[in-house]
């Protein structure tokens, strides 16, 4: 099996993208989104899922007050409930947090890179949620069932907390998602695409959207673009400095060392490699730096 190793996360050219919970580059997570990568989880992983779920069952068997476990969120903190009031709770968490600030959501590409990163950091272990969680993540998102997510919502702190509501929602059977580009019920999506609802278990309402995905996935997929423009600018620049015969000297590797500016360095030398070979620079680069 052919497999390439970038950022630590392997991929399998025959099967998808396998994250690892501990790096994912941008250029994993554009092909994710954009190119429709399917998304599988380190066999190791699940391990460390499954333990730190031990760890949130025996702290509920202590019935010590634990803050998002079997206590109420933020001012609410001080409020403990009871075993029966857990898993209406949890679900109460994502209904409540799912609060959009405007209407225009996210496109399924961006929403693609939330749902990928947000997996990456669920599978690292710390949040306690069940591996059935993190399961059901991963087949919406190579099933292709698409939560409608906001752009503008509510951050506090670290946290994405709309957004991820919004994902939650779908993953419980409500909200609304795109499936096979149609706009339909969270619960038809899931239907269509051979899942069911989720009932959320103690302490997974809070370690689904306590996160700060959007940001990330989002961000990655700006840094992305931004590099594209760049290098489109770089081979507009060598193209119009070929053109009007500029002086290739100021590409010269002395005169960009004595500028400290690793942005400028790096750029100088794609520059340079652009340029070698073509015409202009057939000559080879002056031994005497002339700069005027």
């Amino acid at each position: 099996m052919a497999e390439l190793k970038p950022g630590g996360i392997t991929i399998r050219l025959d099967q998808g993208i396998v994250l690892n919970g501990e790096d994912c580059t941008i250029e994993d997570i554009y092909q994710i989104a954009y190119k429709q990568v399917p998304v599988y989880v380190a066999d190791e992983c699940w391990t460390r899922v499954r333990q730190a779920r031990e760890v949130v069952n025996r702290m509920l068997a202590l019935e010590e007050p634990v803050y998002g476990l079997n206590t109420g969120l933020g001012s609410l903190k001080k409020f403990s409930l009871s075993a029966d009031e857990l898993g209406v709770f949890n679900r109460d968490v994502i209904l409540s947090h799912s609060v959009p600030m405007d209407t225009q959501p996210l496109g399924i590409a961006s929403v693609r890179a939330v749902m990928a990163s947000r997996i990456n950091g669920l599978i690292r272990g710390g949040t306690g949620v069940r591996p059935e969680l993190v399961q059901m993540l991963v087949d919406m998102l190579n099933r292709g069932v698409y939560p409608i997510v906001h752009g503008r919502c509510v951050s506090v702190g670290e946290s994405d907390l709309s957004p991820l509501a919004e994902i939650g929602l779908v993953m419980i059977g409500e909200g609304n998602a795109f499936y096979q580009g149609q706009l339909i019920s969270g619960r038809e999506a899931l239907t269509r695409a051979g899942l069911h609802p989720l009932v959320l278990q103690p302490k997974e309402g809070l370690g689904l959207i306590s996160a700060n995905a959007h940001s990330v996935g989002s961000g990655a997929l700006a840094i992305y673009e931004a590099r594209q423009l760049i290098m489109g600018f770089e081979q507009a620049a060598t193209l119009s400095m070929e053109a009007f015969r500029a002086n290739l000297n100021i590409l010269h590797p002395h005169s960009i060392a004595a500028r400290r500016f690793n942005g400028q360095q790096q750029s100088a030398r794609h520059l340079r490699s652009m340029l070698f070979g073509s015409d202009y620079s057939s000559q080879g680069w002056p031994a005497t730096c002339k700069i005027r």
